[in-house]
Formats: structure tokens, C-alpha cells, sequence
């Protein structure tokens, strides 16, 4: 195998949605369910329930999401691997928090979150956001 069919191997859309996908749900999935949980009161029942949907969301949005945090690395803040590290946050926590904030906000509506439990998982599940997008960035790296 030469270096050109290892690169296309590599770069394939099904790998890419692969890691952005996986990569999505291992990270966030764990964190978001004990956040629900502990942070916000929900109950389990309706912790599983919005895992459930947040995953069935992920099989659809974690790719989306990698072509959207491309497009807004390079096209909306024109940044390149050469930023400064507080630029880099800054491009990876905004893009997150204007990507996944509604999809999670959506999430939280349907799974049956009192307006109390709503408010506070969606509190916490920005926090996590905000600490997490630079490192979860450069995964997606």
C-alpha cells in the first residue's frame, strides 16, 4: 500500500464520520447522563430517555457537527493551526455553543425535563461545553 491509498483510507467520509461520531458520543454522552442526573434532578427514566434521543441525534449531527466546526474554523473566525491557544478556544467553545446548546436544548425539551430540570441541565450542559470544546477540538483535529 503506497502513502496515496493510506491517505485516502485516512481522509475517507466514512472515516470522518466515524471518529466525528464516536468521538461525539463517547465524550459527551457519560458526562451529560451524571449532569442530568445529579446537576439538574432529573430522573433516571428520563436521563435514559435523552440519552437515547441525544444519541439517535448524534448518528445524524456528530458528522454535521465536524463539517460545521470546519467551516467555522476556517471560514467564519479564519483561523489555522498556527492560533494562539486562547483563539483556538474561542473558535471551538463559540462554534460549540451555537451548534449543540439548541440541539441539547431540543433534546431536553422532548425527554420530558420539568422547566426547573431544563433550566439546570441546560445550565450545566453549557458549562461542560465551554471546558470541553478546546479539548474535544483538537480530538477533532
Amino acid at each position: 500500500m503506497d502513502n496515496q491509498d493510506l491517505e485516502a483510507k485516512l481522509t475517507s467520509p466514512v472515516r470522518k464520520y466515524l471518529v466525528d461520531t464516536s468521538a461525539n458520543m463517547l465524550v459527551y454522552s457519560p458526562m451529560m447522563a451524571v449532569q442530568e442526573h445529579y446537576l439538574a434532578g432529573m430522573d433516571w427514566d428520563e436521563v435514559g430517555k435523552s440519552r437515547l434521543m441525544a444519541l439517535g441525534a448524534q448518528l445524524f449531527a456528530g458528522r454535521a457537527y465536524g463539517i460545521f466546526r470546519n467551516y467555522w474554523v476556517k471560514k467564519v473566525w479564519k483561523s489555522n493551526a498556527e492560533e494562539s491557544g486562547m483563539k483556538k478556544y474561542m473558535v471551538d467553545t463559540t462554534g460549540m455553543l451555537v451548534f449543540q446548546t439548541p440541539l441539547y436544548a431540543g433534546i431536553l425539551g422532548v425527554s420530558g425535563a420539568s422547566l426547573d430540570e431544563f433550566g439546570a441541565a441546560l445550565l450545566a450542559g453549557t458549562t461542560i461545553a465551554v471546558t470541553t470544546a478546546r479539548p474535544f477540538g483538537y480530538v477533532l483535529d
